[in-house]
């Protein structure tokens, strides 16, 4: 066979099949596949029904295909079905030789409409359906051929793992039983075992096992070990997903703000999967209280690393913008999802407040790095500020304990406060005005001044002369 014939019916089998699919609602076939065990050297009738969907006068002709074309016997007539006829049952036969390789086989039979409209009386496939025929070849003693299911599932619900098992040996199997370990990122997180079952030769069956600690969404690996009479073992994988992936729009935060400039918002995104999700690209509508759209913006697509949180930035000229209420609604996309949130804007001259629409919590002003240090810069003033009170509280009481119990002024020549003076000397008894005589007379103050501070505090000068002689007698 040259290389251009191969080409050529290559391009037939194409379009032929398209056809076959593209034309599948006009006829139909039940079954569309069937399974059979090999018996060396015995012969199958199967049959089937095909249905006129369309109600129309059709004849076609039955073609064999595939790996068991030559053991498949067609009728030789052409099948004709009239329009008044909804379906009609047709027979076709499967001879099997002495033997085949172990395993499955696969073969179709097409149903296609024909016509000689052509010259050269050439076959036109302008209608048809396929019927396909499974065939499984027995293993010598004992062999399993499996499917592992797993449920969908939410996080916090149980997962459901069903093994499907056919017992493709020619001998009966008593004991099965698996294991299944689940992984998450390659590692190792839980082990669930199954029930256990028999299988005769050519029966089927299933053993389920249930993982109930599915906490978090992700994506996961199951492994399941299947081991059954003589210490044979079957192994399947199967990933599976619980929940879906989701990023969160977190927050949104707004710096520094004068009205007729630029806002610029940082939206913190968290992705709330197992995995890392990329390409995520953000989009950020502004509208006013009539939801007229006045600015949209395209963020660059950001990676996010499994439950990891990343900032977004979107701006928004505000020039020609007056004060008052809008909105900002941020689309997060990714893997062909889409998380929404929207949030209430407060556009002031100086700032804009923000609130989720959904909690109805204010969000506060994000500042930039100099104003968060303003506060701290405060705080330590002030903490400093009560350390020096509190030290120089502590010295001036050391002071106190060495002063005498009558205080007197100690600045020379210099007049005390009236108020203080009559609290410390008009109250107390002439002995005790004397010793205040004495000790300003030490302090280096001089008489005349003594005398004229006590004279203008009420005291009598008389008794001012006599106590100031008194003293100059005990001199001498």
């Amino acid at each position: 066979m040259n290389k251009k014939n191969l080409i050529s019916k290559f391009w037939i089998f194409v379009f032929l099949t398209f056809l076959l699919q593209k034309n599948i609602y006009g006829l139909g076939i039940a079954p569309s596949k069937i399974d059979l065990f090999f018996e060396p050297n015995t012969e199958t009738e199967v049959y089937i029904r095909l249905i006129n969907n369309e109600k129309k006068d059709t004849e076609l002709i039955m073609l064999a295909k595939g790996d068991l074309a030559n053991y498949i016997i067609l009728p030789d007539e052409k099948i004709f079905i009239s329009a008044n006829e909804y379906e009609k049952q047709l027979k076709y036969k499967i001879k099997f030789p002495q033997k085949l390789n172990p395993g499955q086989i696969v073969g179709e039979i097409w149903l296609i409409e024909s016509a000689e409209k052509s010259k050269e009386s050439n076959l036109i496939a302008n209608l048809g359906v396929i019927h396909k025929v499974y065939v499984h070849v027995p293993y010598p003693d004992q062999f399993l051929e499996g499917i592992l299911y797993v449920s969908e599932s939410k996080p916090g619900e149980k997962v459901t793992f069903t093994i499907t098992l056919t017992n493709m040996g020619s001998k009966d199997i008593n004991n099965i039983q698996g294991q299944i370990l689940i992984k998450e990122n390659g590692k190792a997180l839980n082990k669930v075992i199954t029930d256990s079952i028999s299988l005769k030769k050519k029966e089927k069956g299933k053993i389920t096992g249930v993982w109930t600690f599915a906490s978090t969404s992700g994506k996961y690996e199951a492994e399941a070990i299947v081991e059954y009479d003589n210490g044979k073992v079957l192994s399947l994988q199967k990933e599976f997903t619980v929940g879906e992936p989701a990023i969160i729009i977190e927050n949104i935060r707004v710096g520094k703000f004068n009205l007729g400039n630029i806002a610029k918002f940082d939206i913190s995104l968290k992705n709330n999967w197992n995995n890392r999700i990329e390409n995520i690209y953000t989009t950020t509508e502004i509208r006013d209280v009539y939801g007229r759209l006045l600015n949209t913006y395209n963020a660059p697509s950001v990676d996010i690393e499994s439950y990891s949180s990343k900032d977004v930035n979107s701006y928004w000229d505000t020039k020609g913008i007056s004060e008052g209420d809008y909105s900002i609604g941020v689309i997060a996309n990714y893997l062909d999802k889409k998380t929404e949130k929207v949030y209430e804007l407060k556009l002031g001259k100086n700032e804009i407040k923000i609130k989720d629409t959904l909690t109805g919590k204010v969000i506060e002003e994000n500042k930039n790095e100099y104003n968060n240090f303003i506060p701290l810069l405060i705080g330590i003033i002030i903490i400093l500020g009560i350390l020096i009170i509190f030290m120089l509280a502590k010295i001036k009481g050391k002071s106190k304990d060495i002063i005498p119990k009558r205080e007197v002024i100690q600045k020379a020549g210099e007049e005390k406060n009236e108020k203080e003076i009559k609290k410390d000397i008009l109250k107390q008894p002439k002995s005790d005005l004397k010793e205040y005589i004495k000790y300003n007379l030490k302090q280096g103050i001089s008489i005349s001044a003594i005398k004229k501070r006590l004279l203008e505090k009420g005291y009598d000068e008389k008794t001012i002369d006599s106590l100031i002689l008194e003293i100059e007698d005990e001199i001498i």
